[in-house]
């Protein structure tokens, strides 16, 4: 008798349908031959819209990666400052949903460009749900735009790289990134209002605090702490008060 620990979601049985559509069409066996991280991306791509026709949809000047009756979906598996052009158009027309992922949990594959052989690598941790401030800051003219969302996914990937020999001292391993074939999203957070920002925050933080508590909360770095609590008081979730030549910082509630 199954249980309900049995039971695929409907989240995982539909993530699981796009990546074999996805993975029936690639040739991962026989060569190098992923850029991109076309993988990824194609994957999120199905995920979010199983209808083809809602996808790579002109839109104005650019093409949207999906729109429908909800709107824009954007998935950047990259830098989102390479956004801004496309929501700088988009917002003033239709509901944006920046999808974003990040790599929580990591296996490397090692590919010789020469023969093709592949060796694996070690499984590491990679980000946490906080990290994603050190990104948010280049969109922070459309944070507070009320047709912008955010969906950030932390998922499990297979990372594939090139081999192309070993540093100075023979040690680390170099070589370019191939490709990134996700295996599960482990974590979604759906960011649409003030608040939802908040929640990623730590908790143990005193009523007032600065970035260096608010760095040693959450572990992380004090340069990083900054750029995160630029964008929570762009979002309205805190006020700020100078004291010496630093800040303070307050929750709203």
């Amino acid at each position: 008798m199954s249980t309900p620990s049995d039971i695929k979601s409907e989240r995982e049985r539909r993530f699981e349908r796009a990546r074999d559509e996805v993975l029936h069409g690639l040739q991962l066996d026989t060569g190098v031959g992923v850029l991109s991280e076309r993988t990824l991306h194609a994957v999120l791509k199905r995920y979010y819209e199983p209808f083809e026709g809602s996808r790579e949809v002109k839109l104005g000047r650019y093409i949207a990666d999906i729109f429908g009756e909800d709107g824009v979906v954007e998935i950047q598996t990259g830098s989102l400052y390479a956004l801004r052009p496309k929501l700088d158009e988009f917002l003033q027309v239709t509901p944006v949903t920046v999808v974003y992922p990040m790599t929580a949990r990591r296996k490397l594959i090692w590919v010789d460009a020469k023969s093709g052989e592949r060796t694996e690598g070690g499984v590491a941790r990679r980000h946490k749900p906080i990290d994603v401030f050190g990104e948010l800051w280049k969109l922070e003219p459309f944070l507070d735009h009320p047709n912008f969302r955010l969906h950030l996914l932390m998922v499990d990937v297979d990372e594939y790289r090139a081999f192309s020999g070993y540093d100075k001292r023979g040690r680390r391993r170099r070589g370019e990134r191939l490709d990134r074939v996700p295996n599960a999203i482990l974590e979604e957070y759906h960011l649409e209002r003030p608040e939802d920002y908040a929640a990623l925050c730590p908790e143990n933080l005193p009523d007032e605090f600065g970035s260096s508590e608010f760095a040693a909360a959450a572990k992380i770095s004090r340069q990083a702490a900054q750029t995160a609590l630029r964008v929570l008081f762009k979002l309205g979730v805190m006020t700020r008060e100078k004291s010496g030549n630093a800040y303070k910082y307050r929750f709203l509630w």
